[in-house]
């Protein structure tokens, strides 16, 4: 999700994007971490948040608290009625 979200990013935008993290930082995020600090360096600005589970990380997207999340909310985006679409899948 995020690779393709900040390949459109441009140093020009001023708005802060808002990113959910599905789990608390880890050595398995490390990549997400490195892009993240590439995209800053290239003047996208963010703010992340880690959530405890992947529920509480598509709820906040979906309310509008968050605008793109890293995770695997496949159970929760079934369940959900809403518009969710995944974008990037890392395997």
């Amino acid at each position: 999700m995020i690779g393709v979200l900040f390949g459109a990013a441009t140093p020009a935008q001023a708005e802060k994007i808002r990113i959910a993290l599905s789990e608390p930082p880890s050595d398995e995020l490390a990549h997400i971490f490195v892009a993240l600090d590439r995209a800053k360096k290239m003047g996208l600005e963010f703010e992340w948040t880690a959530f405890a589970d992947e529920e509480l990380a598509i709820q906040a997207i979906l309310s509008g608290q968050m605008d793109i999340g890293f995770g695997t909310p496949y159970s929760v985006m079934q369940r959900s009625k809403a518009p969710v679409r995944i974008i990037f899948q890392m395997s």
